[in-house]
Order: C-alpha cells, then sequence, then structure tokens
C-alpha cells in the first residue's frame, strides 16, 4: 500500500503549516490550498484519505466544497475545521462531514481524528 493522502485547505498558512508538519510526520502524503478552487485540481486525479477542510474560505466556503467533492464521489472522511462551535457549523452547514476540528485545536485532537477516521482498528476474527 502506498502513502496516505491528506488534503488540506485553510487560508491561515499557520494552520496549513502546521497540518502539513503533523500529518507528514504520520506518514501521510500533504497537498495545502489556501482555497478550494485550488484545491479541485489534485482531487480529481487523486485518491485522497482524509480531507481537512477550514469552514470559512474565501471563495467557497469549505462544507460547498464538500458537497462538490461528494458529487464528484470521494468518500474519503472530511474534517471541518472552524473557529465557530460544533453547534455553529452544524445548524448552518448542510454538507455531509465526519468531524469538526474546533479551532485553536491540539496535536492530540488532530491525531484522535486520524486513528478514529483513517486508522480505524480492524475488528476481524482471524
Amino acid at each position: 500500500m502506498g502513502k496516505l493522502k491528506a488534503v488540506v485547505i485553510d487560508d491561515e498558512s499557520g494552520v496549513s503549516l502546521l497540518m502539513k508538519e503533523l500529518l507528514t510526520q504520520d506518514g501521510f502524503e500533504v497537498f495545502t490550498f489556501a482555497n478550494a478552487i485550488e484545491a479541485f485540481k489534485v482531487v480529481e486525479n487523486e485518491h485522497i484519505d482524509i480531507f481537512f477542510v477550514d469552514y470559512l474560505l474565501p471563495g467557497m466556503r469549505g462544507d460547498h466544497f464538500i458537497q462538490e467533492i461528494r458529487e464528484q464521489g470521494h468518500k474519503s472522511p472530511v474534517i471541518l475545521m472552524t473557529g465557530l462551535s460544533k453547534m455553529q457549523v452544524k445548524e448552518s452547514s448542510e454538507s455531509t462531514y465526519q468531524d469538526v476540528l474546533e479551532k485553536p485545536f491540539s496535536i492530540k485532537d488532530v491525531m484522535d481524528l486520524i486513528e478514529q477516521h483513517v486508522r480505524k482498528p480492524q475488528h476481524h476474527n482471524v
């Protein structure tokens, strides 16, 4: 199996750099973008294992990006990153995402989400 691939879309360069560093150290190939429009070019040609998408992005909101990639057939987990509360996002977003990562977040928060959504423990009887 090749490297896991992650997409990070955030217009705050500090957040993108931090996420790229964390995910790279965790073995991911990471694609970072400042807006959703740029991300479409990579997303349509790559299998992505997890998306970290800022909610309030310039040009196209994160939840609208999620709706677009779902329509293109992407089923990978999406984590919506936001300075808003989970409840505020839930009330205003119509897209399908797996979780919300509230800013500011910790390294542990990110690693927990990766464990939960990408490296799920397999419960198979041998």
